[in-house]
């Protein structure tokens, strides 16, 4: 039988194409189906099958199909409608009779139903038989056969954990104990607290907690945790709100210090993925509804040994995180849950409909269809006893103190980009130029281990994802990341509010990449203005050194020599830091800060840049939708050749024109410091005579004006020795 013109058998035109893709109408795939396609009348009866207050005749004007884009990709559909109801996703799975079956279907691979992969059903309920057998084989097939994932039978246990005993009523006898010297095994929670946390170990209920917690006190997230745990035979559960005395501002600091052991020792950890409260539990009193199968038995003669089933497709969080994944996922866009999820080897997450695993070498879900990483992205922390690469810069040690992470960062190839890059701007240099810029790059990040150069880059992908999750109180924004901070510390050094001593420089090279309208620089103190934890936005870092450069064109001795003095400059300044912080956690809460600098300062001007509408500042035509602000600086330039000024646009670290005690007006002059050649920090003064500053932003010069116009930007700048507070 010859190909379908319509599904082409479901394979892919050509090896080389991405995904296997195809749309048509309905009266196109009744009529395939009519002409005998397998294929076709496969869809066919999943749409039918799946009709649900619509149907295919009446209200469906375009299905659109694909799979193979990824591994795990089975075959699905997206059904479009006449009206304004939200499109429907399909997924079909085969759902394998036995092995022996099994294995002569996977001898066919090569046939039609290639796109069509082998998937679980869902289990309904976790405490459900079908739920436990899913996890116990996940545990199973974790303890036995993950290297990477060896986890002692026993540890100590923490300072406190709670106790219980499961009674025939479905209820437990709960207690809080405190263990000294102790070692077992229990399991961990991460939750949402939700705006209040009505069940709390403090100093009025520790007295009573350690005799007994009244099972109907717990909130549902609590009690399902305890439940579950028990199922798995395990009766001890680290919980943050009864373990940690709430009002003891000293038990508060030394247990949060100890977050990097408490998750990285856990058995296991049950995270309330799905649920934005205490109250909100882990799973349903009831049986879940999950999404109704249909199984296409009536088309056996077409799909031969294994069972094709046709479900509404289940949504899974998506990389990088977008709104409605976080409006699924709730406990995933809060910013203490991060290193939680980081720190713990094996963690259980109890989403909307199904279950899904996390640990070191695995991540699957249920139903079989959780997205996998693109082969463009790497694991950003690896296992502590994992032998490294040789064709990586000595991670071994950074692997060995941090355990592992499971969010990803872009592959770093063969070379490193600092020396890739470097090489490749070495190619558009003279040879001496070339050797003063190298001289910079090790003078000034000081990080010449390439060890440490991995590490620090590797903290700056954890900050650009921490920094955009949310925190009910601003004050913990250091706290919440103390762990991580601890388990990088042997590698990195001394740590510096957020940021590190070994790699200070390019640690200091932060930027708000879109200022919105509620970004904001809180008034209560919570870091120095140079630490990106001083702000309430998503940062981002610019690598050092940015090897976006172009080959000058004109007046090549104007440009070489602009740029040998900028780098002259940059090599000259120093940089030293102070930092106070709490003597129980010394990687939590920053009471001052200073950072002290040997280097070169130039004014500016502040100039407001925006889309004015009626008199509003930074919105669009439609005073709906704001759009990010801009700022620009203006430099004077007298009988200089570049005109009277020049205005460059830069990053603010904060809306600067927010009425407030921060408010710095349009045209007030600010200050330049040059810590790069083609970088600064933007600074407003805050005592001329005791030359003390802030830092309210960042600006790049674009290299373009260096090369073909031999700017110096900073021929101004005057040698100084300033404080950034």
């Amino acid at each position: 039988m010859s190909q379908c013109n319509l599904c082409n058998d479901l394979k892919k035109k050509s090896e080389d194409d991405v995904r296997l893709a195809f749309d048509f109408v309905p009266s196109e795939l009744n009529r395939s189906a009519e002409a005998k396609c397998p294929a076709c009348n496969v869809i066919l009866a999943g749409i039918l099958h799946s009709e649900d207050g619509w149907t295919l005749a009446e209200d469906v004007t375009h299905i659109y199909v694909f799979a193979l884009a990824k591994e795990e990709d089975s075959l699905s559909l997206e059904l479009y409608f006449r009206d304004d109801r939200p499109k429907v996703v399909l997924e079909f799975y085969r759902r394998e009779r036995n092995e022996v079956l099994s294995e002569c279907f996977h001898a066919l691979e090569t046939s039609t139903w290639k796109a069509i992969k082998p998937k679980s059903p869902l289990s309904g309920h976790p405490l459900l038989p079908t739920g436990m057998k899913w996890l116990i084989t996940r545990l199973d097939v974790c303890k036995k056969k993950h290297l990477l994932c060896q986890h002692p039978a026993n540890t100590n246990l923490p300072k406190r954990t709670l106790s219980f005993r499961v009674s025939t009523n479905g209820k437990a006898d709960v207690r809080m104990v405190e263990n000294v010297s102790q070692s077992g095994r229990y399991i961990a929670l991460s939750h949402c607290w939700g705006p209040s946390q009505l069940c709390v170990l403090d100093s009025k209920t520790i007295s009573q907690f350690n005799i007994s917690i009244p099972w109907s006190q717990l909130p549902k997230t609590f009690q399902d945790a305890i439940l579950f745990s028990a199922k798995l035979g395990v009766n001890h559960i680290w919980i943050d709100a009864l373990c940690i005395v709430q009002d003891d501002p000293d038990d508060w600091e030394r247990e949060s210090a100890r977050m990097a052991d408490i998750y990285q020792n856990s058995f296991l950890t049950l995270a309330a993925t799905a649920s934005s409260n205490g109250m909100g539990g882990c799973f349903s009193d009831a049986e879940i509804v999950v999404p109704s199968e249909h199984e296409l038995t009536r088309l056996q003669s077409f799909i031969g040994l294994d069972r094709i089933v046709v479900r509404t497709k289940l949504q899974h969080w998506e990389w990088p995180p977008s709104k409605a994944s976080m409006k699924l996922h709730p406990l995933l866009q809060r910013g203490w849950a991060f290193q939680e999820r980081i720190l713990s080897p094996r963690v259980l997450h109890f989403c909307k409909d199904e279950l899904l695993w996390e640990c070191r070498e695995e991540n699957i879900c249920e139903c079989g269809s959780l997205p996998a990483l693109p082969e463009t992205k790497k694991q950003l922390y690896l296992p502590r006893n994992e032998t490294p690469p040789r064709r990586t810069f000595g991670r071994k040690t950074w692997r060995r103190v941090i355990g592992k992470i499971k969010i990803t960062m872009f592959r770093r190839n063969k070379t490193s980009p600092k020396r890739r890059g470097l090489s490749r701007i070495a190619g558009l240099l003279p040879r001496k130029h070339s050797h003063d810029l190298f001289l910079y790059q090790e003078e000034a990040s000081n990080v010449t281990n390439p060890e440490k150069l991995d590490a620090a880059e590797n903290w700056h992908r954890v900050i650009e994802q921490y920094s955009s999750l949310s925190l009910t109180k601003q004050t913990d924004r250091l706290p919440a990341l103390s762990g991580l901070a601890i388990r990088s510390s042997p590698v990195l050094g001394e740590y510096l509010a957020g940021l590190w001593k070994h790699s200070l420089v390019s640690d200091l090279l932060w930027r708000i990449n879109k200022l919105e309208h509620d970004i904001v620089r809180p008034t209560e103190y919570i870091a120095p203005s140079w630490s990106w934890a001083s702000v309430t936005g998503r940062v981002s870092f610019w690598p050092e050194p940015d090897t976006r450069l172009i080959e000058g064109t004109s007046g090549e001795s104007y440009w070489y020599l602009a740029r040998s003095e900028l780098i002259r400059r940059a090599n000259a300044s120093r940089f030293t830091a102070t930092v106070k912080s709490s003597r129980l956690n010394p990687y939590g809460k920053v009471s001052a800060a200073t950072l002290y600098v040997h280097g070169y300062v130039q004014p500016a001007r502040l100039q407001y840049v925006s889309t004015r509408v009626g008199g509003t500042w930074g919105y669009t035509t439609s005073l709906v939708e704001p759009v990010p602000l801009k700022y620009e600086l203006e430099f004077i330039f007298p009988d200089e050749g570049y005109g009277p000024s020049i205005e460059l646009p830069f990053f603010a670290d904060y809306v600067l024109q927010a009425y407030g005690p921060l408010r710095i007006p349009p045209n007030d002059q600010l200050h330049l410091l040059l810590i790069h050649p083609y970088m600064c920090l933007v600074l407003k003064s805050l005592d001329e005579h005791l030359k003390t500053f802030r830092r309210i932003g960042i600006i790049r010069q674009p290299v373009a004006l260096v090369y073909e116009y031999g700017f110096d930007w900073m021929k101004s700048s005057v040698e100084s020795d300033i404080q950034i507070l």
